[in-house]
């Protein structure tokens, strides 16, 4: 009998100490903002742990999951998703949720676990908040892409001097009549041409852009940043690109590919003091399973993005402790150490992944291995060209050269224009004019912005047809509230040819609504 007594008390004390670690365990994950998960394959059952407020509410099947998911990263998970039930690859994904109306970081991970079939039967993971992380990191990268910009300056403003130089001596002779007009009115376009695009291409880089993972050409983002970069190198250091046949599309984000790819050549250059070569290879690997595990990657096709430089090269330690965030090997006030560390995680994020070959007086080689993808379907050009009627057109612009300008553009092609210099004041034409078919109108203005305008005029004129412009970057435009998806854009700088197209394509389309 005691001996019985014993067990049971033996038991009661097991059982007290598993409560315990379970609710400390409990705790914990709360804490971490750590949620385990199963999700039953054949019944679409999703269950949790425990109910983390607001972290996952009530989600308790695949699509009611995928619903708090934001729009862009829906196919990311179900891509993900596919992958591992399919093809055993592992379940690791990052993705926004929109819970609340607040936009949210997760990073889920899991396992599959099939039966005795031999069948998928659930997945069990994790998935942990990481919006606190991701703000951190961004604000990282940020101050980072800032030292890059610093770099870039120099060898912009030599590119930016040629141009000028081009525009303005061309004018002078213009004026003076000493050369053929048109001769010299093509080559000031074109130098305005090369200078629009190297605005485009520093601001393509810059910007505070969001992160939409879409088909990327590799080959453009090569050219696009080592034709930012070649003044910045200097003129002893050699650049070789070397680009493998057939096209390679990869899955991800333009910005930060140029990122990546800008990082690890100035990352060359540096290891380059007394000049030297730099080669930027880019082609389509096989990776076979041993060698593909050894990466933590996939067995298939990969894309492969080399950068490989003749110079210092570093020794043992220093490739252990490449990629640590604030590691650097270059004197005070230098750098952050924050570049290759940021290429890393922009590297992980997209589903690949970075390794790096290097010994002391031999050069360093950094393997870049990337998604691969399929080159998205060619929009087929539209069956008839694009023509309209005249209209009435209210044209709101603050600065008065592309006021009057544009206003210029549209008269000569029959519109009935209008023009205001800011949103207050284009109220105040709109009460005189009656019908309007279209407002043109800048994005940011004082006074009264574009898209406060629009939505002031739709109050009386529900089907009014709005066609925003600016030359500011994404962000800038997103905070002012137009999203380009959503609402017609036209970017500056523009021709007269694109200002027509532009609107003859927001007056033949709907009346879209504005967010």
């Amino acid at each position: 009998m005691s001996d019985l007594s014993n067990e049971q008390l033996e038991h009661q004390r097991l059982v007290a100490t598993l409560q315990e670690r379970e609710r400390q365990l409990e705790e914990a994950m709360k804490v971490g903002r750590i949620v385990a998960w199963e999700w039953s394959i054949p019944t679409d059952q999703v269950t949790r742990s425990f109910d983390s407020k607001g972290l996952t509410d009530v989600a308790n099947t695949l699509e009611k999951f995928l619903a708090y998911i934001h729009p862009e990263d829906r196919a990311v998970v179900r891509g993900a998703l596919v992958a591992t039930i399919e093809h055993d690859a592992p379940y690791i994904v990052t993705y926004r949720s929109v819970i609340g109306g607040v936009q949210r970081w997760f990073d889920a991970r899991a396992t599959l676990r099939r039966g005795p079939d031999g069948r998928p039967q659930k997945l069990v993971g994790v998935v942990v908040e990481i919006t606190s992380l991701k703000e951190l990191e961004f604000r990282l990268a940020q101050s980072q892409k800032l030292e890059a910009i610093g770099l870039l300056a120099g060898g912009i403003a030599h590119d930016f001097n040629n141009v000028l130089t081009a525009i303005q001596c061309n004018a002078q002779l213009l004026l003076t009549g000493a050369e053929d007009d048109r001769t010299l009115v093509s080559e000031i376009l074109q130098a305005s041409e090369r200078a629009a695009s190297l605005t485009q291409q520093l601001l393509a880089f810059s910007r505070r852009q969001f992160i939409r993972h879409a088909p990327v050409d590799l080959a453009k983002v090569v050219d696009e940043v080592l034709n930012l970069t070649r003044r910045t190198l200097g003129e002893d250091i050699e650049i070789q690109v070397e680009l493998g046949a057939g096209d390679w599309w990869v899955l991800g984000d333009a910005g930060q590919l140029s990122q990546v790819l800008l990082n690890l050549v100035l990352n060359a250059r540096d290891a380059l003091p007394s000049g030297g070569k730099v080669r930027v290879c880019a082609s389509v690997t096989a990776l076979e399973r041993v060698r593909a595990e050894a990466l933590g990657l996939s067995a298939g096709d990969w894309v492969l993005l080399q950068v490989i430089d003749n110079g210092l090269g570093m020794d043992a330690v220093t490739r252990a402790r490449i990629f640590e965030p604030f590691f650097t090997t270059k004197e005070l006030g230098r750098g952050t150490g924050l570049g290759l560390s940021t290429v890393y995680g922009t590297v992980s994020q997209l589903g690949g992944t970075i390794a790096v070959d290097s010994e002391l007086g031999k050069g360093t080689r950094f393997d870049v291995y990337l998604p691969l993808t399929t080159r998205p379907a060619e929009r087929s050009a539209p069956a008839q060209p694009r023509t309209t009627t005249p209209a009435t057109v209210l044209l709101t612009e603050d600065d008065r050269a592309i006021r009057e300008l544009a206003g210029s553009v549209l008269t000569r092609a029959g519109h009935r224009v209008t023009l205001a210099e800011n949103g207050s004041l284009a109220l105040t034409a709109a009460q005189l004019m009656g019908d309007i078919d279209l407002l043109v109108t800048d994005v940011v203005m004082p006074v009264m912005g574009g898209m406060a305008l629009a939505k002031k005029l739709r109050v009386e004129r529900p089907g009014l047809k709005v066609l925003f412009m600016s030359g500011y970057t994404d962000d800038a435009v997103f905070r002012h509230g137009v999203v380009e998806s959503k609402t017609p854009l036209l970017r500056k700088p523009f021709s007269p040819q694109g200002l027509l197209d532009a609107v003859s394509d927001a007056l033949l389309g709907p009346a879209t609504p504005l967010e």
